[in-house]
């Protein structure tokens, strides 16, 4: 029985002990070396041995920094927002960009091995939805942070889904990304700054046509001066005042199917087909509204 109790103390020690190491492992600095390789963004090989802000490499991934003139370099914007508890970092598609690449040179040769930290704070990317934030210590390429810049890791899911960059590797190129202006909507960020209840009532959700030459954004209500936007390929976006639209009470728009009973979001020739709640008078109601985008309109 002593001998029993003797393995079951130790290995309830041993758990104790790999709990805390895996703990202390969320939150530490990671040692990353410089790439072997060229690194190419948009036909502007990268000097790593002399950038303050070099590509670098961890778990044999590329990561490349997201400055302000390197993100814009790659279409894309790069925005902190000084949010509780730690700060808020948004990296979303610009439709602004710039040609030439802007590097900082360091203050000697960088070393071959050097050592990063494990980003800690809110990450946004692509969507100013908090429920959709990053939640980095579950990611298995974790954003780093590198002489106080944020690193992103060049996998499928962040270079070629999120940020729709060519991607392309050989053992005789290197890793070269092609970045260039996409049929996509620019995320108004600034909502991250504001914490009350009026930003998340303007937040949009966006929709695409079946043949994706279309898309709008759905705000969730149409009270705090929210907006639709709209926009067809090649032409400018059209923003229409939610609340000119309706004006006869509060209204929920639903942008997922299933919320009581209702079907998604369609967009169609220029015309949203929407289910919403309406809150008036004479109480609530679900409805089924057809929109206009492009006359700016309601149909019956």
């Amino acid at each position: 029985m002593k001998r029993c109790k003797f393995f079951a103390a130790a290995l309830a020690l041993f758990l104790l002990l790999q709990g805390s190491a895996l703990a202390a492992d969320k939150d530490k600095t990671v040692t990353v070396t410089l790439p072997a390789f060229t690194v190419t963004l948009n036909d502007t090989p990268l000097d790593a041995a002399h950038s303050e802000y070099p590509p670098i490499v961890y778990r044999d991934i590329t990561y490349i920094p997201m400055t302000y003139h390197a993100s814009r370099f790659l279409h894309l914007k790069s925005n902190w927002y000084q949010t509780e508890p730690k700060g808020t970092l948004f990296v979303g598609y610009s439709e602004a960009s710039e040609d030439k690449w802007i590097d900082t040179p360091a203050s000697g040769r960088n070393a071959s091995t050097v050592r990063a930290v494990i980003a800690d704070y809110q990450i946004a990317v692509n969507t100013v939805d908090k429920g959709q934030f990053l939640d980095n210590s579950a990611e298995p390429y974790p954003l780093l942070n590198f002489r106080g810049v944020t690193y992103f890791p060049l996998t499928w899911r962040f270079a070629v889904e999120e940020f729709g960059w060519d991607y392309h590797f050989d053992t005789e190129t290197g890793l070269t990304i092609r970045s260039t202006a996409q049929f996509r909507p620019e995320l108004d960020d600034t909502l991250l700054a504001s914490s009350s209840p009026s930003a998340a009532l303007a937040q949009k959700a966006y929709f695409y046509s079946a043949d994706r030459s279309e898309y709008v954004g759905c705000p969730y209500s149409n009270q705090s001066g929210a907006t639709f936007v709209y926009c067809r390929s090649g032409e400018a976006a059209v923003t229409i005042n939610a609340s000119e639209l309706f004006s006869d009470g509060e209204y929920l728009f639903t942008w997922q199917a299933g919320e009581n009973g209702t079907a998604a979001p369609v967009l169609k020739d220029g015309v949203l087909t929407v289910s919403a709640r309406r809150t008036d008078s004479a109480g609530q109601t679900t409805v089924t509204l057809k929109i206009d985008l492009r006359s700016k309109a309601l149909l019956p």
